[in-house]
C-alpha cells in the first residue's frame, strides 16, 4: 500500500544562508537525471545551522520510508542515517565526497545541501505530446519557464527599483479595482526578483518540502520558493577565473612598447602609476 504523507509535515523554511550555483529563473532549467524530457531548476544552500522545520521534514519522510528498527552499532533508529552525516541529506562540506574544502572556503564547517524542482511532462500536462513539432516545443518551453520557482524579496521604500515596481503594480491594481500598496505597508509586500538581482553569494531563505526519492532511495528536497534577504559578495564557486584559465596565453609585456618619442604625458597609464 502506498505511503500517504502529511504534506504539512514535509514542508520547511530554511535558516538564512548563502545561495550557490543557482539555476532558478525561467530559461535556466537544465536536463534532469529523472528523465530525458524532465527539466530541473536547482540550487545549493550553505548555512551554519539547519532550521528545525527542515530537520523535522527530513526526519519525518525518512522515518516513513526507512526502517524504524534500532541500529545496534549506534543505538539509534536506522532511518536517522538519512538526516545528518555523510549519508544524510543535511551534511557538512567536510562530509561531502569529492568536495575539496580549499575550493569552497565560504562553506567550511557549514551545512551544504541541494534543492531542485524537477518539471516533468506530467507536471505541465504535456504527456504524449510530440516535442519535435516546433509549435508543441514552443508551448513546452513556455510551460517549463512558467514552472520556475518563485524568487522574491520584500519591498524597500528607499530602493528606486522597488518604488518603480510599486507604481506599476498600483496601476494594475487600480485597473482591477483593488486597493493600492501604500508607503506604510510596502515593507510587508514581496515582489518577484529579476535574474540580475540574485547571484551565488546572496543571503536567502528557501521554502520547500522533503520527499522520498525512489531512484536514490533517500530523502530529497523539493525547491518551491526563494526569498532574498540581502545581496552579498559574488562567489566563484570553485571555478577558476578567466585570468587563471587563459593566463598561459597572455602576450608578452613588450608586445606593443611605448615608442621612443612618446612622452610620459602621452602615456594614459602615467596617472595610474
Amino acid at each position: 500500500m502506498a505511503i500517504q504523507l502529511d504534506r504539512k509535515q514535509c514542508e520547511f523554511i530554511t535558516d538564512v544562508g548563502l545561495i550557490t550555483f543557482p539555476k532558478v529563473f525561467p530559461g535556466q532549467a537544465e536536463p534532469s537525471a529523472e528523465g530525458s524530457t524532465t527539466q530541473a531548476y536547482k540550487t545549493e544552500h550553505v548555512t551554519p545551522t539547519c532550521s528545525q522545520s527542515l530537520i523535522s521534514a527530513v526526519s519525518y519522510v525518512a522515518s516513513m520510508f526507512d526502517s524504524k528498527q534500532i541500529n545496534p552499532a549506534t543505538g539509534r533508529p536506522i532511518w536517522e542515517r538519512h538526516v545528518f552525516g555523510p549519508l544524510g541529506r543535511l551534511k557538512k562540506l567536510e562530509e561531502m565526497a569529492g568536495r575539496d574544502p580549499a575550493k569552497y572556503p565560504y562553506a567550511v564547517g557549514k551545512y551544504v545541501y541541494n534543492l531542485s524542482k524537477p518539471v516533468s511532462l506530467k507536471m505541465i500536462k504535456m504527456e504524449g505530446k510530440n516535442l519535435a513539432d516546433p509549435v508543441v516545443r514552443a508551448e513546452y518551453d513556455k510551460r517549463i519557464n512558467e514552472a520556475a520557482p518563485k524568487v522574491v524579496k520584500f519591498l524597500d521604500r528607499y530602493n528606486p527599483v522597488d518604488l518603480d515596481w510599486v507604481q506599476q503594480e498600483n496601476q494594475t491594481r487600480a485597473f482591477r479595482n483593488l486597493p493600492p500598496i501604500s508607503e506604510e505597508t510596502m515593507h510587508q509586500i514581496t515582489r518577484p526578483l529579476r535574474s540580475d538581482e540574485l547571484w551565488a553569494g546572496c543571503n536567502v531563505r528557501i521554502a520547500g518540502r522533503a520527499y522520498w526519492n525512489e531512484h536514490k532511495k533517500t530523502v530529497s528536497l523539493f525547491l518551491e520558493q526563494i526569498m532574498l534577504v540581502s545581496q552579498g559578495e559574488r562567489l566563484a564557486g570553485g571555478e577558476a577565473s578567466p585570468d587563471q584559465v587563459f593566463g598561459a596565453f597572455a602576450p608578452a609585456a613588450d608586445l606593443a612598447p611605448v615608442s621612443a618619442g612618446q612622452s610620459q604625458q602621452d602615456d594614459p597609464w602615467a596617472a595610474m602609476r
